[in-house]
């Protein structure tokens, strides 16, 4: 079921992050399609080649649940986190929603996955958090929001049993249809 966003009274910036356009989202942009695993054909070492020309679909128009919901915390920023939560306008209500990853089946390999990057140092604890904090808050937030997400970078999941191997191909499966069902006439 898709969540409703509990909007910030203004929109994060996005810093850093470029991961909507690093091939990890579905879109066309000027004649050069982007989808899981080929990135944006404008995106650079800056940025983007075209930003203050690009255009509104897919880009301008495109927020991440990250930018709109308070309820994520600051540190789940997708390019730190390498999981992005995808938001949407409901048609039917207007509203601002985090849509429903229906592939994602276990929230353990998430949270199993996130506190593996955060001990090896890949993920970095907000100072204000303590060590035990940033753990509960990693389950407090999978928990919450392990339904809607979508993780960025599959290379990076540990592969060690059959079940994540299961999610790894879930996910795959999942960019897959999304590109499918936007390119199709």
């Amino acid at each position: 079921m898709d969540r409703k966003i509990n909007l910030l009274p203004e929109p994060r910036n996005c810093g850093n992050c470029r991961e909507c356009c690093n091939g990890w989202l579905w879109g066309e942009v000027n004649g050069h399609y982007m989808y899981s695993g080929t990135p944006c054909f404008y995106t650079n070492e800056t940025g983007c080649s075209i930003y203050e020309d690009r255009p509104r679909i897919p880009c301008k128009d495109f927020n991440c649940a990250w930018l709109l919901d308070k309820d994520i915390p600051e540190w789940f920023r997708p390019d730190i986190t390498k999981i992005m939560l995808l938001a949407d306008r409901n048609s039917g209500t207007g509203e601002d929603i985090i849509k429903e990853n229906p592939k994602i089946k276990n929230k353990i390999v998430l949270i199993s996955w996130l506190k593996t990057r955060y001990n090896k140092g890949e993920l970095q604890r907000p100072h204000n958090l303590s060590h035990e904090e940033f753990l509960s808050e990693i389950d407090r937030v999978v928990e919450n929001f392990g339904q809607y997400m979508i993780i960025l970078n599959h290379y990076h999941i540990p592969i060690p049993n059959e079940q994540n191997i299961v999610f790894l191909k879930q996910q795959i499966d999942y960019s897959q249809d999304i590109f499918k069902k936007k390119i199709s006439p």
